[in-house]
């Protein structure tokens, strides 16, 4: 499991909510080409990083770098995050924060759901060490291509795509920059019942948390739908397509159930 992942995220200072959010959306439909497929993290405790670079991959679509169209299969990797941040315990956890201080330095690509590519997920079979140690099985990958390729980096920044960090704390701040800019990371705490509840409910909204805590998660919110009772986020997982909903769940929004109203983090510190 991965280890708790403690943000310490501030209010935003006179962010501007606009009253023309949508009752409804989803990137999938709004960004036809730019949300990505499902990845899988493996038994590393690598989310951190893959919230990170998966809501970096479709915003640099969004922001008209085509080459990250889905069609073309490429993303930017997240093994470049979790193998290189010294600032981390690698496949034991991490930061948002320390994700998001790499991707502002640049990251390079995958292809494949990251199992090909100049820099593809290695970190898959890697677990977490004993008593929080890394086990030290992932290495950083450098500044060339596993597949001979051009070697190249992408950094926030490039095209258009934000410089400054965004930490999101409320609902409607974080829909506005959904609806406007593209999918963003969020991480939240994580109870027994949230693996119980999606093996027999894969489509059912998670409303409730029970049971002991299990450790923190980070994950790529892409949607919301606020006609619904109760109103839910629309998540994508980094635990592959077979689990919940081919790899999507949905989550009670507005109650800021385990932090995930208030764990809201996107752009580059």
């Amino acid at each position: 499991m991965m280890k708790l992942t403690v943000l310490l995220l501030s209010l935003l200072v006179g962010i501007a909510i606009s009253a023309s959010i949508d009752s409804k959306f989803d990137s999938r439909t709004a960004f036809p080409s730019c949300v990505g497929e499902i990845q899988n993290q493996g038994s590393c405790g690598s989310c951190w990083s893959f919230g990170a670079a998966e809501s970096f991959t479709d915003r640099n679509c969004i922001f008209g770098l085509t080459e990250f169209q889905t069609q073309n299969q490429l993303a930017n990797s997240p093994e470049d995050i979790v193998a290189c941040d010294s600032q981390a315990d690698g496949c034991n956890g991490g930061w948002a924060q320390s994700a998001w201080s790499i991707i502002q330095n640049g990251i390079s690509t995958c292809l494949d759901t990251c199992t090909a590519g100049c820099h593809p997920y290695t970190s898959y079979n890697c677990s977490e060490g004993a008593n929080g140690a890394n086990n030290g099985c992932e290495s950083c990958p450098g500044a060339s291509c596993a597949d001979k390729s051009k070697y190249a980096k992408y950094a926030c920044g490039d095209n258009g795509q934000i410089s400054a960090h965004d930490q999101l704390t409320v609902v409607e701040a974080m829909q506005l920059e959904i609806q406007t800019n593209g999918p963003v990371e969020s991480c939240f705490t994580v109870y027994q019942n949230f693996f119980t509840f999606f093996d027999s409910n894969p489509d059912g909204i998670y409303t409730q948390a029970s049971g002991s805590v299990l450790g923190g998660h980070c994950i790529k919110i892409i949607g919301w739908d606020n006609t619904n009772s109760p109103p839910y986020w629309i998540i994508a997982n980094s635990w592959g397509a077979d689990w919940g909903d081919e790899g999507f769940f949905k989550y009670i929004a507005g109650k800021d159930l385990g932090g995930m109203d208030s764990g809201g983090y996107v752009g580059c510190p």
